[in-house]
């Protein structure tokens, strides 16, 4: 038996929101090759399309801000050979966007992971002040990043030291401790 005080529009409200969130088909492309391709589609077969409510969340922009976050993460592999885990912790962190474009700025950060099966990598990452937006599948970044890492294996190869280093696969970037460019090619 319901209680009297009970709002069934509000819950009504709550269903129909996860059936669209449910319905909902990605607009997002973040590859270079990907974005490229639909673009082409999108240009050929000349489709246009308007805003709506129900579309993709990747349209919907996103903000969030926290103080004195930290984090461990641990996950199976990609179909579920290997492991890899990770902690993270940071005085400030801030984000807004979505997909497609955004921004992220952080003050005192530093992380570490380590990820063995499809891809081997280890590495550990401080920052003291870093700011770094994406556009696409262009990621742009600023700040003193002091990242040591080394990967091999499905996402190809990397390797970092002190800040200075680059990375060859789907994901090209070349890495300095005061710039960073990364280009997602799939």
């Amino acid at each position: 038996m319901d209680s009297p005080n009970y709002d069934y529009t509000d819950h009504v409200k709550k269903l129909k929101r996860a059936k669209r969130k449910r319905a909902r088909k990605p607009h997002a492309r973040t590859g270079l090759i990907t974005t490229g391709a639909y673009l082409v589609d999108k240009i050929i077969n000349k489709r246009h399309e308007e805003y709506d409510e129900n579309k993709s969340e990747s349209h919907h922009l996103d903000a969030s801000f926290e103080v004195l976050n930290s984090k461990v993460e641990t996950s199976e592999g990609l179909f579920d050979v290997g492991k890899s885990i990770s902690a993270s912790a940071n005085l400030a962190e801030a984000k807004a966007g979505n997909e497609d474009i955004g921004l992220r700025t952080s003050i005192l950060s530093a992380n570490a992971h380590a990820e063995y099966g499809l891809n081997n990598s280890i590495g550990v990452n401080a920052s003291l002040v870093r700011a770094e937006g994406h556009f696409g599948p262009v990621t742009v970044g600023t700040g003193l990043n002091l990242d040591c890492s080394a990967s091999i294996g499905v996402n190809g190869i990397e390797a970092s030291l002190l800040g200075t280093g680059v990375s060859l696969g789907p994901k090209i970037a070349i890495k300095t401790p005061f710039a960073d460019l990364k280009i997602n090619l799939f």
